[in-house]
């Protein structure tokens, strides 16, 4: 169509390895003085923001094409590696550039960065069938005893204090739970267990932690419904724990430039801040990821998870959590895989028949606690899995030194948002329809409990005709035993 300037449509054939290096080195270069100048003209503007972001993609652009030098001197027009190369010359090169232009085992970091060792994962099971926890008790609360007995809570707390260079009892905590997705008391598949968080509440508590916030941010429902900020439904879910501050990322958001990646200046405070961060999650199926565990959720830590969704998105979702999880880890990862676990299509926004695996998952490394739980729903290929993926590209592949502490066996009866011909048609079409043609997520919400949360607007029968049609397509209508 004429667009691609002629200069370049001549190296867009089949090039040797070398070629394509020298083409991108000049590719490199070329996008660098496009950001410089765009720096300068946000520059000219007193946009200060969008300046700095442009700056970052030019030091960006500038790296890359480092790399494709080092490339180029290193290997000669046959492909092969040039006299007085080799792979140790050639890795020393790309980590002078930058450190995450090489493996983890040889970053400065390798050692302290919690995700991605892998290490040990523990896995209770309270089901009666399995043979890896006959004497686990069956209650979420004595389960999750068991789990941070065998996670050695005191020993984590104890680390993390000599770290912070403070007494436990001064220790901040800070939880990202999951609990926005909630829509009405009927359905508690969409949220993390209320009953594991305030146990895990009571524990640190009970082992001298007393600075203890619970984090989450607003989701796309409250673009449609009233009374949908994190306050208003923590207290609906009755949240409200003794001492517990509940934190709205969105309010506690402050300037911050992340080492790496396009995530924007912001970060939520109380997260920076804490000396010990955990991320609990709950297994729940997802169209697009496949599955939604303890990293993704962590996205609610990023500016507005509709900021990163649609046409008029700042960043990627995917990206600007692992830019944000780069400079901030967790410490803890768990996963709440008791009981009410969604699967299906549609897990994350509804579930009316729920599972009862009856298994909590914990780690260090909350990847390899994500890989081990991905493994037990039948999802062991990473291009199945484009959240966890990311994950690994970011920080590093800790299945191959993972050990499983407990019950290594898959859930029985557990559905995938593929588990048949049809939800794996829609799953392919989910991320454009929702993108491109969904009102902004208002034809996919569920069945909301309209006493607490009101409805901003009418909503039209054409849109009310199409809801319950997505809704038995997904299989995500609310359950009708209760309420």
């Amino acid at each position: 169509s004429g667009r691609v300037p002629r200069s370049i449509t001549k190296d867009l054939r089949q090039l040797s390895f070398t070629e394509f290096c020298r083409f991108s080195l000049s590719a490199e270069q070329t996008a660098a003085l496009c950001w410089h100048r765009t720096a300068a003209l946000f520059l000219q503007l007193d946009d200060a923001a969008a300046a700095r972001s442009s700056a970052q993609m030019a030091s960006d652009e500038e790296h890359h094409g480092q790399i494709f030098q080092a490339l180029v001197e290193a290997v000669d027009d046959a492909g092969r590696l040039r006299e007085g190369w080799d792979a140790g010359r050639l890795r020393a090169r790309f980590a002078e550039v930058g450190p995450f232009y090489v493996a983890r085992a040889h970053r400065a970091d390798a050692d302290t960065h919690p995700l991605g060792p892998g290490g040990r994962v523990v896995v209770v099971c309270a089901d009666p069938g399995c043979a890896h926890e006959p004497a686990c008790a069956d209650a979420p609360p004595a389960a999750l005893q068991t789990l941070l007995e065998r996670l050695a809570l005191p020993e984590l707390l104890a680390a993390r204090a000599a770290i912070s260079d403070k007494p436990i009892r001064t220790l901040r905590v800070a939880i990202k739970s999951t609990f926005m997705r909630a829509y009405h008391r009927a359905d508690p598949s969409v949220t993390t267990s209320t009953v594991l968080l305030a146990e895990l509440v009571r524990l640190l508590q009970e082992h001298g932690c007393t600075d203890i916030a619970l984090l989450e941010s607003a989701s796309i429902y409250d673009w449609h419904y009233h009374g949908r900020d994190v306050g208003a439904v923590a207290a609906y879910l009755g949240l409200e724990l003794p001492g517990v501050r509940i934190v709205d990322v969105e309010e506690d958001l402050v300037e911050h430039r992340l080492r790496r990646g396009m995530a924007g200046d912001q970060v939520c405070a109380t997260w920076r801040d804490a000396d010990l961060r955990i991320a609990f999650g709950k297994l729940s199926t997802h169209p697009v990821d496949q599955v939604y565990l303890s990293v993704a959720q962590l996205e609610g830590l990023c500016p507005r998870a509709d900021e990163n969704v649609f046409l008029d998105r700042r960043t990627h979702r995917g990206p600007a959590t692992m830019a944000l999880l780069g400079d901030f880890p967790p410490h803890l990862g768990l996963l709440d895989a008791y009981e009410d676990v969604p699967d299906g299509l549609g897990g994350i926004i509804a579930c009316p028949v729920p599972r009862t695996p009856r298994r909590l998952y914990g780690g260090l490394d909350t990847v390899a606690v994500d890989a081990v739980a991905a493994r037990h729903v039948g999802l062991s290929h990473l291009e199945d899995l484009p959240n966890l993926e990311m994950a690994m590209h970011w920080f590093a592949d800790p299945r191959s030194n993972t050990t499983v502490d407990g019950c290594d066996q898959p859930i029985s009866d557990f559905r995938g948002a593929c588990h048949n011909e049809l939800s794996t048609i829609l799953s392919f079409l989910a991320h454009p329809v929702y993108v491109l043609a969904s009102g902004r997520g208002r034809l996919f919400a569920p069945e909301m409990d309209h006493d607490a949360f009101p409805g901003r607007q009418p909503t039209p029968w054409v849109l009310g005709v199409a809801q319950r049609v997505v809704r038995r397509l997904l299989g995500t209508r609310r359950p009708r035993a209760v309420g």
